[in-house]
């Protein structure tokens, strides 16, 4: 009898869990905003980040091409069409704004040359607005290595956006 109490125990305490065990189907799109006519390094490295973050979560990522803002009404369409196609659950647009008109290296993977980074979540069954950033500044005088801090500021937008959509948040 008390070898039942705890099976029953442990199959109750799984099935009240079960929610926690499964992934979110998502996709993202990153805008790249800094006057430069193609994509940079930096850019393809946020997204690497971010990709990589959310699968650590146990999320299935897909990504759209890198855009120029220049190009943000077309690709954004595009993209969220894709999130449908895929039937994705949330498609994620990430805008990347970069100054480099200071900057030593402008071409470096570097903290220095973000200067922000906004994204808005929508929710692809409804196709509304889930969530809408504000701007978010890195915190660059507590860096000592700019290409660790690029990434760890990719990482903590990462960190955002899971909370968000697993609504923890």
């Amino acid at each position: 009898m008390k070898i039942h109490k705890g099976y029953i125990t442990v199959l109750t305490f799984l099935l009240l869990n079960v929610i926690n065990l499964y992934g979110l189907n998502v996709s993202i799109l990153i805008f790249q905003k800094d006057g430069i006519e193609k994509v940079s390094e930096s850019s393809r490295v946020f997204e690497n980040q971010i990709m990589n973050t959310l699968f650590d979560y146990g999320h299935i990522v897909t990504n759209e091409t890198i855009s120029l803002y220049e190009n943000y009404e077309m690709a954004s369409v595009n993209g969220f069409n894709a999130a449908v196609d895929g039937f994705m659950d949330y498609f994620v647009e990430i805008k990347l704004e970069f100054d480099v008109s200071q900057s030593k290296n402008p071409e470096a993977v570097s903290l220095e040359n973000l200067k922000s980074v906004d994204y808005v979540i929508k929710k692809v069954s409804t196709g509304e607005i889930f969530y809408k950033s504000e701007e978010i500044s890195p915190n660059k005088t507590s860096v000592s290595n700019q290409y660790v801090g690029f990434n760890r500021f990719a990482c903590e937008i990462a960190d955002n956006i899971n909370l968000k959509i697993s609504g923890r948040m």
